[in-house]
């Protein structure tokens, strides 16, 4: 009998904003505890949130002239945290980015 092969899953972070940081670390936590070997793989412009400190730094840019006003991502930013935290019980993404750690998820950063 063969023994099934192991579905293997990479997912992409593009960006260190929170838009960009929180699906792929979710997606990759759900597919790791599921029985898959998952994967991560951040650009050159998603590396921060894996340098030492970098994801605490993410923001929210809202669309449109609104993200361009100083201060606004900021306070996007902590009112999504806020919300993601409170109505569903999704923890900050330091620690997802922990949890991904812990449970066995690869993360890979762009050598450009």
């Amino acid at each position: 009998m063969e023994k099934a092969a192991k579905q293997r899953i990479t997912l992409i972070c593009a960006r260190n904003t929170l838009d960009g940081v929180y699906p792929p670390l979710i997606l990759a936590l759900q597919a790791v505890r599921a029985g898959a070997e998952t994967a991560v793989f951040f650009t050159f412009d998603g590396i921060h949130a894996i340098r030492r400190g970098g994801i605490k730094k993410a923001k929210y840019y809202p669309p449109g002239l609104l993200g361009a006003i100083p201060g606004v991502a900021a306070l996007a930013a902590a009112v999504m945290r806020r919300l993601a935290e409170r109505r569903a019980n999704v923890p900050p993404p330091e620690d997802l980015l922990e949890m991904c750690r812990y449970e066995g998820v690869k993360l890979y950063g762009c050598k450009m």
